[in-house]
């Protein structure tokens, strides 16, 4: 089986994610959706699902290991986090993202998206200011948390699924069955 993140090249240099909604990208995010306590309508949700179907399935494999090709590849980059950067704080955003990668064990692609959903989800501001504030230790706070809500998120799917009366009940079942299709019980084990 491949492996499963959900970063895609960027032609930049490095990895950009394809949004699912405006600003977060989260997967407690993700699950208030699923939940119906976020501001998505259920057709919103079902799109939503569907564009972050393959990542649910990979379940907890979604947060690979360090890579060495990754790791490469998050080292050559000039910018990672916000334009107009110097070298002097790219390197040490790099830096920044490897350390992250070495700590949390996490592939070093999705340490970046890891930081970059973080500072959106808190309303941080600029990615490249707020490099030098940040600890690992807030960091970790938050990537347990997403760890926790994609597994949550399945469980948000099987519940609702099988409540009829839920308003996200349509859109839960059709993700869950495209999801059980695809393997997701594998995945799990």
């Amino acid at each position: 089986a491949g492996r499963c993140v959900r970063v895609q090249p960027c032609d930049r240099g490095g990895v950009i994610m394809a949004p699912e909604t405006p600003s977060d990208r989260s997967f407690r995010s993700l699950y208030n959706a699923i939940e119906g306590t976020s501001r998505l309508s259920p057709d919103d949700t079902g799109k939503l699902l569907t564009e972050r179907r393959g990542v649910l399935k990979c379940g907890v494999a979604h947060f690979a290991p360090p890579d060495p090709s990754a790791r490469t590849r998050v080292s050559a980059l000039k910018d990672p986090l916000a334009q107009g950067a110097s070298d002097a704080a790219s390197a040490s955003q790099v830096a920044f993202i490897l350390r992250i990668s070495e700590v949390l064990h996490l592939n070093e692609d999705l340490a970046l998206e890891l930081l970059r959903d973080y500072v959106t989800v808190n309303q941080l501001g600029s990615l490249s200011d707020v490099v030098a504030q940040l600890s690992i230790n807030s960091l970790l706070t938050f990537y347990l948390d997403e760890r926790l809500s994609l597994l949550m998120c399945i469980g948000s799917l099987v519940r609702n699924a099988a409540n009829e009366s839920s308003d996200t009940h349509d859109v839960a079942a059709a993700a869950l069955r495209a999801l059980l299709a695809d393997g997701l019980v594998d995945s799990l084990k």
